[in-house]
């Protein structure tokens, strides 16, 4: 028994360290929104190495119906869209280590670890858009936008 409810504790504690790649910007990754006029804004979102760029449009999106929400409009409309990807270098350098045995006669040893470089590739989405009133041909429903986003597991709920 006791071993069930440990198990199930640590379950429950690996299950709280996920992260949900759907966040405020953290100086990492996550969406973020700036007014450009009235009724534009700039919408963006970049993701870790593991969303893809798909999943960076996507959320971008959200991101959008939150601030038409947040605004009290039911639509918005994509003016713009970008995406990219910003990179990331990472160097880690070289290490060697000496071991030697003082006594005569003793022995070295050198242990070399070589240097690498890896590139993070991160996707990013920008879009501009405009809240809008009414419904147009161009223009999203915020409120479907959300619901369908909380279908899909990603908690939408605050806004700003």
């Amino acid at each position: 028994m006791r071993c069930v409810i440990v198990s199930a504790l640590l379950l429950l504690w690996t299950a709280g360290c996920s992260s949900n790649p759907y966040r405020a910007f953290n100086g990492e990754y996550g969406y973020s929104d700036a007014p450009i006029s009235g009724d534009q804004f700039e919408v963006s979102y970049t993701g870790d190495s593991d969303v893809s760029p798909t999943q960076a449009r996507y959320y971008a999106t959200v991101r959008a119906a939150q601030v038409a929400r947040a605004h009290g409009k039911e639509y918005f409309e994509i003016l713009n869209s970008k995406w990219g990807e910003r990179t990331d270098t990472v160097y880690e350098p070289g290490s060697t280590f000496v071991n030697g045995d003082r006594r005569r006669g003793g022995f070295t040893t050198i242990t070399q670890t070589p240097g690498y470089v890896r590139n993070y590739a991160s996707p990013t989405s920008v879009l501009t858009i405009r809240l809008v009133d009414s419904k147009t041909s161009s223009a999203l429903d915020a409120e479907k936008v959300l619901a369908e986003a909380e279908g899909k597991g990603i908690t939408v709920a605050g806004g700003r």
